[in-house]
């Protein structure tokens, strides 16, 4: 049962809830709502909404593939990008979340919900008409500028938690095309 229900001033399709008990991270929850109108008059009687609520831990959501190195190009464009991949149970919004180097960090992802057991690549936006048709691309104001020979990149959440980080080297390739001109470590 929440604590108060307060319409929201600049939206009349919200509502906003707050509850005194806390809820357990990780666990369902279930919403009954009763006697609430639309404009019209129409009630909502005993409807139930269920949802989950989930704090993202570390490694959750990990950096899964990152190319560095893009030229001279062997199959993909001539960007550079991160691969994130959804390891946990729920589906995580990426809202507020930032990517850094050694050098920077970029400016806050878009509202972006990941998947259980989903990847999404992270780019500039000058990147994302190259990027998009080979899956989920979102963009970031100044995506870090990635050495072709390693760093050490990170993701943090909206409040700033570290997530997952990597330090990669072109030394994990034993194969020279790659070093020269395709370096993604991860999947590949």
């Amino acid at each position: 049962m929440p604590k108060s229900v307060i319409a929201d001033l600049q939206n009349s399709a919200l509502v906003h809830l707050t509850f005194e008990d806390i809820f357990i991270n990780g666990e369902a929850y279930t919403l009954k709502i009763t006697g609430v109108k639309d404009l019209s008059g129409n009630a909502i009687n005993n409807g139930l909404v269920t949802f989950s609520f989930y704090i993202p831990q570390q490694y959750d959501i990990v950096i899964d593939e990152i190319m560095a190195d893009p030229t001279p190009e062997v199959g993909l464009p001539n960007n550079e990008w991160i691969e994130l991949k959804n390891n946990s149970l729920f589906s995580i919004n990426l809202k507020g979340w930032r990517l850094s180097d050694l050098t920077g960090t970029s400016g806050p992802m878009a509202d972006f919900v990941l998947q259980s057991d989903s990847f999404v690549i992270v780019c500039a936006a000058s990147a994302l008409p190259n990027l998009s048709s080979f899956g989920k691309t979102i963009s970031v104001t100044n995506f870090p500028s990635l050495d072709n020979a390693g760093d050490l990149i990170s993701i943090a959440d909206a409040n700033g938690k570290m997530i997952h980080a990597v330090q990669y080297s072109s030394d994990w390739y034993p194969n020279e095309l790659k070093k020269g001109g395709r370096l993604v470590f991860g999947n590949d």
